[in-house]
């Protein structure tokens, strides 16, 4: 049995070895390992099969009761209603984009996929089985153009699986059956697809009760409409998704109302919620624990409280843009700038959030692409790039303090961090970071330190600026920017830097690995992943994209498995709950008591 004298012994000369390695600029093989102690974000927690992030078209489900994501690149994961990953079964080709509805039928679960690069699309089936990792995923038909999968089905189509078919090079639109078995083809009808319209950006089709087909198509010139299975136009297509006997309607701030099947009639749940983590949600199934609607990141639970819908827990993974320490919560920057496509929002996350919860999300912030940011009261002071500028400006609830500032002198934005009461900001487009008062609404930046070539990453600490290009680390006073230590060449596509008094963060995303180094020496210290090794167990890393720290660990969003690591080479570890707290899942509706207004008065 190993002592703590021996073990500190142990450790004292392995730090020497890294100390005199510091100056190689190599990590050293025998540096301690950073141990993942919790998991934010991904509700798969401390699993070795973390969901991945992706932005979801389609859920179906099967008879055990699970769930399946259609959107993951090459592959669908296999959730249980409790946010698990059972199992990530992979596409035959990793060529194949899931990019449809699901239909879920008695023993199987379709959905087509577009090929990447090519107009080509194929219909998939699933095979469930009572070992999830022994589902299987085939392909069972494949032709030009793309695809659509209806959720729905319909006696007057032999309850077969119905897809619609685009071909814009040939301007034809056609609506087939399949059998479930997918060997059997019959093309219900054509029809000939407008002048101007392209590859669809949002393609939906569905079979309602009364055997119509409803289509919506939109690329270049949008058209929609209902047919029979003749093909005869009957008029609009139907608005919302049809369950049973709703059609449920969606919005871009993730809010669900529902209506009759008609989908024109108000039903309970008119009065829908905002869920600004799932965005505009692509398709809903009924579950034992509730609705669920997948989007952006994964899927919420959809429960009628009474009054409105609740979304008491989540399936799915996040996407960190940046990220920093803020006390006992972590601010970050979720999401990309995607055009129409995809908005960022900030977030506020508690350090001990339950993996299955709601993301704490903020509103979307629509024509800013965020790039950098720092803590601020009530909100942050970001830099962001709108349209071709860079600017800088107060997001948050301190109106006082809101301004936006252009930095014409900006070529690039990195990291930023706070000096004293101003902001750095790494350059790497001018070599420069630059230094400007955090809240000034007038004043233009200065630098405050020169030729850094391709700096991209900054810190602070007590006294000293950590400065980082992709691949160098160096150390600078704070007070003069002589250089204290520097490691070179030492890593191949560093991103992003997180300090603490003793330690400094090294968030290396090309080589998949998170190091922790002495702030005084620059010696590595421990290290999170394996070099140029991408994986998804809960020591390894894919795509780590940025980092925060605070005394007792580093926070590192690692967005190839879509989730944030809580990582520490001590004995400490997170106090997180592995599911929502019950006081948490279901809001309760309440009767309020109203007094009529007396005369004269129009307040209740």
């Amino acid at each position: 049995m190993r002592t703590r004298a021996s073990t500190l012994a142990a450790k004292a000369a392995c730090c020497v070895g890294l100390l005199c390695g510091a100056a190689s600029g190599e990590p050293q093989d025998t540096a301690l390992r950073l141990k993942t102690v919790g998991v934010l974000g991904n509700s798969a927690g401390m699993s070795d099969c973390p969901i991945p992030y992706a932005y979801y078209t389609g859920i179906g489900s099967d008879r055990f009761g699970r769930l399946y994501l259609i959107g993951a690149p090459a592959a669908v994961p296999v959730c249980g209603q409790d946010g698990s990953c059972a199992a990530i079964l992979d596409l035959p080709d990793k060529y194949w984009q899931p990019c449809s509805h699901a239909f879920s039928g008695s023993n199987c679960v379709f959905f087509s996929a577009a090929a990447s690069g090519r107009d080509n699309s194929a219909l998939f089936r699933i095979r469930p089985a009572p070992d999830p990792k022994s589902s299987t995923v085939e392909k069972v038909a494949e032709g030009q153009g793309r695809w659509a999968v209806s959720a729905t089905t319909h006696p007057v189509a032999g309850n077969r699986v119905i897809v619609g078919i685009s071909e814009p090079a040939r301007r034809t639109y056609t609506v087939a059956a399949f059998d479930q078995e997918g060997t059997n083809r019959t093309d219900l009808f054509v029809l000939d697809l407008p002048q101007g319209a392209s590859a669809p950006w949002k393609h939906v089709v569905q079979m309602d009760s009364e055997g119509l087909v409803s289509i919506e198509h939109r690329g270049g010139v949008d058209w929609s409409g209902r047919y029979d299975i003749r093909g005869i136009r009957k008029g609009e297509a139907l608005p919302g998704m049809l369950l049973g006997e709703y059609c449920y309607h969606f919005g871009y701030d993730g809010g669900l109302r529902r209506t009759l099947a008609d989908g024109i009639t108000p039903a309970p749940g008119e009065c829908g919620s905002q869920a600004h983590e799932i965005r505009m949600p692509g398709q809903v199934v009924n579950a034992a624990t509730g609705l669920w609607l997948a989007g952006r990141g994964g899927a919420l639970c959809a429960v009628w409280s009474g009054g409105t819908f609740a979304y008491p827990r989540r399936i799915g993974a996040i996407f960190v843009e940046d990220l920093c320490d803020s006390g006992r919560e972590l601010i970050g920057v979720a999401y990309t700038a995607d055009g129409n496509f995809d908005v960022q929002h900030l977030f506020r996350m508690p350090k001990n959030h339950p993996p299955s919860a709601r993301l704490p999300m903020g509103g979307p912030l629509h024509g800013k692409h965020v790039l950098a940011f720092v803590p601020a009261p009530d909100g942050v002071v970001a830099l962001y790039r709108t349209g071709n500028r860079i600017m800088c400006g107060y997001i948050g609830g301190a109106g006082h303090l809101a301004f936006d500032a252009p930095l014409e002198m900006a070529g690039d934005v990195g990291q930023a961090a706070v000096l004293e009461r101003d902001m750095i900001f790494a350059d790497p487009a001018r070599g420069v970071i630059w230094r400007r008062p955090l809240f000034a609404r007038e004043s233009q930046c200065a630098a405050w330190c020169e030729g850094l070539t391709g700096v991209r990453a900054v810190a602070v600490a007590t006294g000293v600026v950590f400065a980082a290009t992709s691949t160098d680390v160096l150390a600078l006073n704070a007070a003069d920017r002589r250089t204290l230590w520097k490691r070179e060449n030492a890593y191949r596509g560093i991103r992003r830097l997180a300090a603490v008094p003793d330690a400094l963060y090294v968030c290396d995303a090309e080589d998949c690995v998170v190091d922790r180094l002495d702030a005084a020496t620059g010696a590595l210290r421990s290290r999170l992943g394996e070099a140029g090794k991408p994986g998804r167990t809960l020591a390894a890393l894919n795509r780590p994209w940025a980092v925060a720290a605070d005394l007792n660990a580093v926070y590192v969003a690692d967005n190839g498995n879509g989730r944030i690591l809580v990582a520490t080479d001590t004995l400490w570890k997170p106090d997180i709950p592995s599911s929502v707290p019950a006081d948490d899942a279901m809001p309760v509706a309440a009767e309020i008591r109203l007094r009529s207004p007396s005369y004269g008065r129009m307040s209740l």
